[in-house]
């Protein structure tokens, strides 16, 4: 079977794979998303730097995930930024791969509704927005699940924006994401939002909350305290 090559630089790829531990995802991750050609340096630990080391950015030297330190807890620190500007463009998504996250997407809401959990999907702001067949992602996702799981519920924080604080100057990684700066602001509007939408319990106090408390307290000594 051919690769889709989804991933257009290797680079970007690398990013993605060389953590995941070796099994059926990445294996078939790879293989339908990257060309045959470059599947060796995916494979082959000795090929993973050794065939790129003149495309090297600054994301594989970043202290991040990989580093294993507990307190990151699966985060990436995005320090990067780029200035948007212009009008807002439009990416449209493969159907085939809408549809392939569609019946994970689904799978998920059959679960949240076996454990009684409300099921939120959001879109984080975005100088580039996606489209499905012309139409924006989420309007899309409701028309295919709105009938059958009527519980999920859709955010789109686009148009909050700028009653956020997001700048366009300061809060992007790039068009697609948000970094360090930009995501504190969202996900600070965002818990507030859900607390005050859906009366959600404060658990704050509980023990578990403090050690999330100390894994921040941690990561933000380690990374933004020159902010």
């Amino acid at each position: 079977m051919g690769a889709r090559s989804v991933f257009k630089e290797l680079p970007r790829a690398h990013a993605n794979f060389d953590d995941m531990p070796l099994g059926a995802p990445k294996i078939q991750g790879i293989v339908e998303s990257v060309g045959a050609t470059a599947w060796a340096e995916f494979f082959v630990p000795l090929h993973v730097y050794h065939s790129r080391w003149q495309q090297l950015t600054s994301a594989d030297f970043q202290p991040d995930k990989r580093s294993h330190w507990g307190f990151v807890r699966g985060a990436v620190y995005l320090p990067m930024v780029e200035v948007q500007s212009g009008a807002i463009t439009y990416a449209s998504r493969d159907e085939r791969e809408y549809e392939r996250d569609l019946a994970c997407i689904r799978r998920m809401a059959s679960s949240c509704e076996r454990a009684g959990a409300r099921m939120i999907l959001f879109v984080s702001p975005t100088w580039e927005r996606l489209m499905v067949a012309g139409q924006p992602l989420l309007e899309r996702l409701e028309s295919d699940l709105g009938s059958e799981f009527p519980s999920v519920a859709y955010l789109d924080m686009n148009p909050v924006a700028e009653t956020i604080g997001v700048n366009a100057q300061t809060d992007y990684k790039d068009k697609n994401h948000l970094n360090q700066r930009g995501a504190v602001k969202v996900s600070k509007w965002l818990s507030s939002y859900l607390v005050d939408r859906y009366d959600l319990a404060d658990h704050r106090d509980d023990e578990m909350a403090g050690r999330w408390d100390e894994a921040l307290s941690s990561y933000d000594r380690m990374f933004v305290s020159d902010w």
